[in-house]
């Protein structure tokens, strides 16, 4: 009886991820989602010591695993994404970039080159 009910709903769920990919069209109902707060630590009293969630119904998910999946095989096999891309990506990270950037530095340093530096630091306002 389970694997009855489980092999309807995986069926369901691939022809709702095929329509949607065929016909290029989100369901609506796929688009909503339930926001809770969750408590950080601290007063209660105060909103900022909180962060949402969303939940997010699971074929949505899914769908979207699926698709980020296909574009980063599309981009990776067409060279689309600048290798100096680090934000974003699957085993890429801002390590990754401070490691290149900090070998950089050194190098050129190291043969006397003139380096400057530019930092542009976006800070967030507090809220009161």
């Amino acid at each position: 009886m389970v694997l009855d009910n489980q092999s309807v709903c995986v069926s369901i769920c691939l022809s709702v991820v095929n329509q949607s990919l065929d016909q290029g069209i989100m369901p609506r109902k796929l688009k909503l989602c339930v926001v809770r707060p969750i408590f950080k630590g601290g007063s209660k009293a105060v909103y900022n010591n909180y962060r949402p969630i969303s939940l997010v119904p699971l074929i949505s998910k899914i769908l979207e695993t699926h698709v980020s999946d296909k574009l980063e095989i599309f981009f990776e096999k067409h060279n689309i994404i600048d290798p100096n891309q680090f934000g974003f990506q699957r085993r890429k990270g801002t390590n990754d970039l401070l490691e290149i950037f900090t070998n950089l530095l050194n190098n050129s340093l190291n043969d006397h080159i003139h380096v400057l530096v530019f930092l542009s630091i976006f800070l967030r306002p507090s809220i009161p």
